[in-house]
């Protein structure tokens, strides 16, 4: 009876290694399937209540009971004359305060989700500063009549290709100091992307808006002459109007709010993520999540990481 023992454990040994699960470096969920779509903007963001949408002061085109199919763990549906694209994106690992895998959507009111899922739900919450709707979620219903089981997916190693930040739309607009671009991990999964300093006492920014403010004034003085006011008193009305927009622009520059003399740095914690196609990763782009923080400029930047996913916004880069 002895003799059996010893291989009878080895092959116990070797089906529970073989079984992959979650933590596994090379495994994430496909929630590829059938669901019921409906969103929240007010209930309280751990709470879906199927019954927000009868509160609505509008009841808007694909706000809720909309059937949708995922697959390759991608989404869309019509909402309010749009198309909604969403994404579930993932990485090998989870790194810090990073998940394996989170929500990406073009959506109005929220970019950036963390994922949660139950027995025959799955849940994205915002966790992005895109709108006023902190809690907005969407919530997905399993549409079958046994409770939703979550697949396993195994993806395949990968060599990281080379992104070419200098080619994101907008680049320009977000001012990334691009040749500081820290890599913090084997992979280049996970960066630290400063924005570029720029020395101001807050001339230079409220410069436009002050220009913005006097031609508002100057077209509202327009508009009156033409509807009847009296040419005098319109030109007066634009007089005093921009008298007014210079005295808040001095006022703003004194107040020092827009000042930067440099000390400190305006910094993006970043992880990088991918969409899935059947068992592997599509490495055609790449979605970096990043955290926003910011540290003395005389100092590293470590300590000062985020510790949460708050206000997260993303990037998306290209071979």
């Amino acid at each position: 009876m002895m003799k059996y023992i010893a291989p009878l454990l080895t092959i116990i040994l070797l089906i529970s290694c073989s079984k992959k699960s979650i933590d596994d470096d090379m495994t994430v969920y496909s929630f590829d399937g059938e669901y019921n779509l409906c969103q929240n903007w007010y209930a309280p963001k751990n709470v879906f209540d199927k019954n927000e949408k009868n509160n609505y002061w509008l009841e808007y085109e694909g706000a809720c009971n909309v059937p949708i199919t995922i697959e390759n763990n991608a989404f869309n549906w019509n909402y309010d004359g749009s198309l909604i694209d969403c994404f579930i994106v993932s990485r090998q690992d989870e790194y810090g305060i990073f998940p394996k895998q989170l929500g990406l959507c073009d959506h109005p009111d929220a970019i950036v989700f963390e994922l949660k899922h139950e027995v025959d739900e799955l849940w994205f919450i915002k966790i992005d500063n895109y709108s006023n709707y902190s809690n907005f979620k969407i919530v997905l219903n399993k549409i079958s009549p046994r409770p939703f089981k979550k697949e396993l997916m195994a993806i395949d190693d990968y060599i990281n290709p080379n992104y070419d930040f200098s080619k994101i739309e907008n680049i320009d607009w977000l001012d990334l100091n691009l040749t500081e671009l820290k890599r913090l991990d084997e992979k280049s999964s996970i960066l630290s992307i400063a924005h570029n300093i720029r020395i101001t006492d807050g001339s230079d920014i409220t410069e436009d808006y002050a220009t913005a403010f006097d031609w508002g004034c100057y077209l509202g003085a327009a508009g009156a002459a033409i509807f009847g006011t009296p040419l005098a008193e319109a030109v007066g009305a634009a007089k005093a109007c921009t008298t007014t927009g210079d005295v808040a622009e001095d006022l703003i520059i004194d107040s020092e709010l827009l000042k930067n003399d440099g000390t400190i740095t305006k910094n993006n914690y970043c992880a990088q993520y991918f969409s899935t196609t059947k068992n592997n990763f599509n490495l055609n782009w790449a979605a970096y999540v990043c955290i926003p923080f910011e540290h003395p400029t005389d100092q590293s930047y470590e300590e000062y990481l985020p510790k949460s996913l708050n206000n997260a916004w993303f990037l998306v880069a290209e071979k």
